[in-house]
């Protein structure tokens, strides 16, 4: 008689705690289920929607702030093929775009290096810049440098790089510096995968140890 009470005892302190583990399971699951109700609706908000789409892109260690409908993205790098299947990787100190022209990126502190024939490469630095994620299509402005072998060769305010077909193209003024060599030209073009270099509307060209590249 006292082992089947002690039995029955032990059998109802067994049910008793599994019916505690089930109701602290359930609690749990409300408790998750209204998490992922909050975020859901945070980030769905219309006031506070915000999105991005870049294609070909990752951001390495990048800071991710919003603010009203703008994403603005610290430390981006933007990397891809050209239709020669050189790579082009272009990195930035801040980039924001919005969501009504989600597919425009505006940066600032910009450094591009493109990849040219037989493993040769350029690099690119400016202060701001416009890309075109659509058209892979990126415009640089003011204080633009073209360096090869950590040596700065030309000087150009605006210039304009199809990523696609790897052209690089300026409407505007430019200085090209080579051992004793100086080139003034009011527009050029690089084409070809580097092959190919046009100075066009009027070059001035000169030739000597002692010359001197004026500034822009």
């Amino acid at each position: 008689m006292s082992d089947k009470y002690h039995h029955n005892q032990i059998k109802s302190v067994l049910e008793h705690s599994k019916r505690i583990r089930i109701l602290n399971k359930l609690i749990l699951m409300i408790l998750l289920l209204g998490i992922i109700t909050i975020i859901y609706n945070y980030f769905n908000h219309d006031d506070d929607f915000t999105s991005v789409s870049v294609i070909d892109s990752e951001y390495q260690d990048a800071r991710i702030d919003t603010l009203d409908n703008i994403l603005e993205i610290k430390n981006s790098v933007i990397s891809g093929i050209d239709s020669e299947n050189q790579s082009y990787e272009i990195t930035a100190k801040k980039t924001w775009n919005t969501i009504s022209n989600e597919n425009i990126l505006e940066m600032s502190g910009i450094k591009t290096r493109m990849m040219l024939k037989d493993n040769y490469s350029i690099n690119i630095t400016g202060d701001n810049a416009t890309y075109d994620n659509n058209k892979k299509y990126l415009k640089l402005r003011d204080n633009i440098e073209i360096r090869t072998n950590n040596r700065v060769i030309a000087f150009i305010k605006n210039m304009f790089i199809d990523l696609k077909k790897n052209k690089i193209m300026s409407p505007s003024p430019v200085i090209v510096k080579f051992n004793d060599i100086c080139i003034h030209s009011k527009a050029f073009e690089i084409n070809d995968n580097g092959d190919k270099i046009t100075f066009n509307n009027g070059v001035n060209l000169i030739i000597g140890e002692k010359s001197k590249c004026m500034e822009i």
